[in-house]
């Protein structure tokens, strides 16, 4: 019977895990303590800082310690883990010289940019 061997390198599974944890890791850190400052300060419902979704505002946040801007930035390192990984795993497969892997990460690439695009848009 033939043997069968795996035509990724060792270390590539665990370099594509290890952006993963990273990315969850950092987000669920700013969650955390977004959370924690803004029942700290009593701000779950009001916002007495520039908000973050204007421009500066996370840094203007961030440096008053605003925990809805953590909460907001927290919630950014989320939604950009997914896309982070896949834009890893073409580069790695690109590497290889992996083109049918490199294609579809491409593929899969644009569309969540299509996404976040046509997301961003509504």
């Amino acid at each position: 019977m033939a043997r069968v061997t795996d035509p990724l390198p060792p270390g590539l599974p665990a370099t594509i895990s290890w952006s993963l944890r990273i990315g969850i890791s950092l987000a669920a850190a700013l969650l955390a303590l977004g959370s924690l400052l803004a029942l700290a300060h009593g701000a779950l419902g009001a916002i007495s800082t520039p908000t973050p979704f204007s421009g500066g505002g996370f840094v203007l946040g961030s440096s008053w310690l605003d925990g809805t801007a953590f909460l907001f930035f927290g919630v950014v390192v989320l939604l950009l883990t997914p896309i982070a990984r896949v834009l890893l795993s073409m580069v790695l497969f690109a590497s290889i010289r992996d083109r049918t892997f490199t294609l579809i990460t491409g593929v899969v690439l644009a569309i969540l940019a299509a996404s976040v695009v046509l997301g961003a848009s509504a």
